[in-house]
């Protein structure tokens, strides 16, 4: 009967195709935004660590540190320094003058690794600070780099040096 048509297998089988295609194009969509999501997650968690370390760097008194002129001490690409343990909460001697690297955990992200070196130049009243953390997931740890430089300076030429 010509009026009860319906559709053909062939026409069925075409749709179901169509339909797979999208799907597996919006599946490729979830997997990229997760990789995303984490990249980024890790991302914050290096720039929140390097602030944060950085922060505590400015806090040590400017005459705390034994940097001698043109000479730059730390590394940004290897640990030096005092630190044995994780760098946690309940540590608080991390970040001392002594020490050019440090290791945290951070809940749901995993570690991030910070390294600085300081350095000064030929005038002993500046000292150079740069600042870098990354997270040690082997595919994350490029993307999510955050590196921080600044500077201190000490115009104090009393007798008492420069003020803490």
């Amino acid at each position: 009967m010509k009026n009860q048509a319906g559709f053909t297998l062939i026409e069925v089988l075409i749709a179901v195709m169509i339909l797979i295609v999208g799907l597996i194009g919006i599946g490729n969509l979830f997997i990229v935004a997760g990789s995303s999501v984490t990249a980024s997650s890790s991302s914050t968690a290096a720039a929140a660590t390097a602030s944060e370390v950085m922060e505590r760097l400015k806090a040590i008194p400017f005459t705390g540190f034994t940097v001698g002129k043109n000479t730059t001490v730390g590394s940004l690409t290897a640990d030096t320094g005092s630190l044995a343990a994780p760098c946690n909460d309940d540590v608080t001697d991390c970040v001392a003058a002594t020490n050019y690297n440090a290791l945290k955990d951070i809940p749901g992200i995993g570690q991030i690794r910070t390294r600085w070196t300081i350095s000064k130049g030929a005038d002993d009243e500046v000292l150079f600070f740069v600042v870098r953390s990354e997270s040690t997931t082997p595919l994350l740890s490029a993307r999510s780099r955050a590196e921080f430089t600044t500077f201190r300076s000490c115009t104090n030429t009393d007798e008492n040096g420069c003020p803490p």
